[in-house]
């Protein structure tokens, strides 16, 4: 998801590799967590809160020089569990949308530095 915003703006141009590159991003996942936010009457969780803490750098490739970096960067996306029996389905789901937003939250703070 970070590389598609590298690639849907025309800020950067992205490469094939890394020594044709004037910065590389470069990341790292911290953690990965569920927790319950609220229970059916069964205590089974009737929604959850997937949260990610990472770690990410955009640094020039040459000199080494850190340009922007986050080393505590943390997004989170909450999500209903709505059949029991497919809770990983809604968990997957909550995945792909936590890094497709946090991917846009990642990239607007870097720009925000320029």
């Amino acid at each position: 998801a970070f590389v598609d915003w590298f690639i849907k703006t025309s800020r950067f141009r992205v490469v094939d590799q890394e020594r044709k590159a004037d910065a590389v991003w470069k990341g790292s996942v911290n953690s990965l967590t569920t927790s319950a936010l609220s229970y059916q009457t069964s205590n089974l969780a009737a929604e959850e809160r997937m949260t990610v803490v990472l770690d990410l750098r955009f640094v020039e490739r040459e000199s080494g020089k850190v340009i922007w970096a986050d080393r505590a960067f943390t997004a989170y996306q909450d999500y209903k569990i709505t059949d029991v029996m497919n809770t990983d389905g809604a968990r997957k789901n909550a995945q792909t949308k936590l890094s497709v937003d946090g991917a846009e939250r990642a990239y607007r703070a870097m720009l925000s530095g320029f």
